[in-house]
């Protein structure tokens, strides 16, 4: 019988790190849930979560995904507890849209701002070496 080495890891750290992802992936939709009048539990934000993962997952078979994670929120506004008002399920892909957006544009601005100037003996060097 042979024992892992005892160095080794009873929960490698890849995993650790990815469940760690998906619960501040679920601690956003409970915001989210929250800020468009929702009853924010650690269920719903759960729900809300695996809603946009259904959502996603059918959008791959949608060309350019058109709607689809703003259709599952729609049809599920209900497990969310906002069946009567399904304009608030669909509200939170379109929050989300939002703030993923808003990253993305920070992101490029600071990559922009922050971007490495070559040294001025680099270039010099590197036509010398052919």
């Amino acid at each position: 019988m042979t024992h892992a080495p005892a160095s080794a890891a009873a929960v490698p750290l890849s995993a650790l790190l990815a469940s760690c992802g998906r619960i501040v992936q679920a601690l956003q939709y409970g915001v989210v849930l929250y800020a468009v009048g929702g009853v924010a539990t650690a269920s719903t934000a759960l729900m809300a979560q695996g809603i946009q993962l259904v959502g996603a997952s059918v959008g791959d078979l949608v060309p350019g995904q058109m709607g689809a994670t703003e259709g599952a929120f729609r049809a599920f506004a209900g497990a969310l507890g906002l069946g009567a008002e399904p304009a608030r399920a669909l509200s939170i892909a379109l929050v989300i849209r939002m703030a993923q957006l808003g990253l993305a544009v920070s992101c490029l601005l600071v990559a922009a701002l922050v971007r490495r100037q070559p040294r001025a003996g680099a270039g010099a060097g590197a036509t010398e070496a052919r």
